[in-house]
């Protein structure tokens, strides 16, 4: 009983210590997007602010099609989630949530200049972006393609006789954002985007840093 309780105390410990982490990563985030100081494109070059805000508009470098929509974008994120086997249904073993993305280099442009969002090979946070959740009584052409590709077998088999839902969360193209970035000028002009949301930086921060110090809260306890 011991050795399940010391058990039990040191998985508490972990999971605490891991939210606790993630908090403070999330809230070291929040203070960069807080920092941030609008400026426009053209005149990065002068500024010297280390971390800067850009408003403009999105322009697609390489046009992706979202799954979903069939909208022209730049990224986008497909969840899909069927619902739980019903009496007499057989689990077979499958995900019932299933996760997909795409992301293209893109430009952000405030008619002053324009500056490069390049993601290949990184992650940049997107928040606030455009969003459609509905029910699907069919797979679209090219969300069938994703679960056969991804699951190696027909997706109809995945479906079937299942409710399924789906979420598309997407950067379209001419989507009004701020652009977020590291300016560096030593020894040359280096911008390093760090996060592109919908909303306005400073909000996105109070958000995030809230949400932190509940997660922190709950480690803490």
């Amino acid at each position: 009983m011991q050795t399940l309780l010391t058990a039990l105390m040191l998985g508490c410990v972990v999971v605490g210590g891991a939210l606790l982490l993630g908090s403070l990563s999330s809230v070291r985030h929040a203070l960069l997007l807080w920092r941030a100081r609008r400026c426009a494109a053209g005149a990065i070059a002068q500024s010297t602010d280390p971390i800067v805000d850009v408003r403009g508009h999105v322009f697609l470098e390489t046009p992706l099609t979202a799954p979903l929509t069939g909208k022209s974008c730049a990224q986008w994120l497909l969840v899909l989630s069927r619902a739980a086997p019903g009496p007499g249904q057989e689990r077979d073993g499958l995900a019932d949530a299933l996760v997909f993305r795409d992301a293209r280099p893109f430009w952000v442009d405030d008619g002053t200049g324009r500056v490069r969002v390049d993601v290949t090979g990184r992650s940049i946070p997107l928040s606030e972006a455009s969003s459609t959740s509905k029910a699907l009584e069919r797979l679209t052409a090219p969300i069938d393609a994703l679960v056969t590709a991804r699951l190696a077998s027909p997706a109809a088999a995945w479906c079937h006789q299942r409710d399924v839902t789906v979420m598309e969360s997407a950067l379209y193209a001419y989507d009004e954002v701020s652009l977020v970035a590291r300016r560096s000028g030593f020894p040359r002009l280096a911008i390093e985007p760090v996060h592109v949301t919908r909303g306005r930086p400073r909000v996105v921060a109070l958000r995030t840093a809230l949400r932190s110090v509940v997660t922190a809260g709950v480690a803490v306890v």
